[in-house]
């Protein structure tokens, strides 16, 4: 029997690994759906109209519209707006992440009286800067969309 050449859209590794546990069911269909578009098509963007992600999710207008706002809120997506529609582009790099830690071990050791809110602080400045280069990256991104 002859092995057919397989049909297949890749998803980023980082998707899989960092963010999967974290997303909705929304989140994640919407995030499929955007690789399929772009990555299956062996493009960086897609222009994907509302519609078309309440077909190809299954989902509702709600669940989309949410989905979409999970993922943009969480970094993992970037869009502009064209006519009626969007263009939409994944914007995930590794180690891009602002993940709050789960775990006492993952914390910086800070002493005295003050170590909460010193902790607190340290985290708040890592994920403005964080949020800094998200937003310098996404910019990138659209810049890319601008010029092409």
């Amino acid at each position: 029997m002859p092995v057919s050449i397989p049909n297949h859209t890749q998803i980023p590794n980082e998707l899989l690994d960092e963010y999967i546990q974290e997303m909705s069911g929304a989140e994640l269909k919407v995030v499929l759906v955007i690789c399929r578009k772009t990555f299956g098509w062996h493009k960086e963007q897609d222009q994907i109209s509302f519609s078309q992600l309440v077909e190809l999710t299954g989902m509702t207008r709600t669940s989309v519209s949410n989905g979409i706002q999970a993922a943009m809120k969480r970094g993992i997506i970037a869009r502009r707006e064209i006519g009626r529609s969007f263009e939409y582009a994944l914007v995930l790099r590794h180690g891009l992440k602002n993940r709050p830690s789960n775990g006492s071990n993952n914390r910086p050791s800070v002493k005295g009286n003050d170590g909460l809110k010193s902790r607190h602080t340290k985290e708040k400045k890592r994920n403005t800067l964080l949020i800094k280069e998200i937003k310098d990256y996404t910019d990138d991104v659209f810049a890319n969309f601008i010029e092409n």
